[in-house]
């Protein structure tokens, strides 16, 4: 119908609450409400996840998806990393299916808390960035998308209103 092509940017804020939601569903198809996911839950749940985000990153417009952060633990060299929660391998599927991964940071000064974007990976966060590899972005950058595009070149003209 076309309705994508009208929007700058669609966004799905959170990742976490959207998967939860998806659970409930296939629960409920099941018959099953108000109880625990059953072991044979997971694997719909990672199934239609997957297909939505290949969908999502398809569109004709910018896509954002805003998750919360899990905390694992390579077990092979003990280091600690932050992944994006969701079930199962989508914690590892999902981001590669992405360009950019930002996480928000806060940094606390004098004059107050500052928010920022890392466009980086550092320790702990598997932030990357490929508008970065220019050398235009920094590993932190103002958590202004827009501004964002502009430094690496690219066009940040909003679309024509509807009315």
């Amino acid at each position: 119908m076309g309705y994508f092509d009208l929007l700058g940017t669609y966004v799905i804020d959170s990742m976490t609450t959207w998967a939860q939601c998806i659970m409930y569903a296939i629960m409920s198809k099941a018959g099953r409400t108000g109880t625990q996911p059953y072991q044979q839950d997971w694997l719909p749940q990672m199934t239609v996840i997957e297909n939505a985000m290949r969908e999502f990153i398809t569109l004709p417009c910018d896509c954002i998806l805003i998750g919360h952060e899990d905390s694992e633990k390579d077990e092979a060299t003990g280091k600690l990393f932050i992944t994006l929660m969701v079930t199962g391998k989508l914690k590892t599927r999902i981001p590669l299916l992405f360009d950019e991964i930002y996480y928000a940071h806060t940094k606390e000064t004098s004059q107050g808390i500052t928010y920022q974007l890392l466009t980086r990976k550092t320790g702990l966060y598997m932030a990357r960035s490929r508008l970065a590899k220019s050398g235009k972005i920094e590993t932190y950058e103002e958590p202004n998308i827009k501004k964002i595009l502009a430094k690496a070149g690219l066009p940040t003209e909003d679309k024509e209103p509807l009315l």
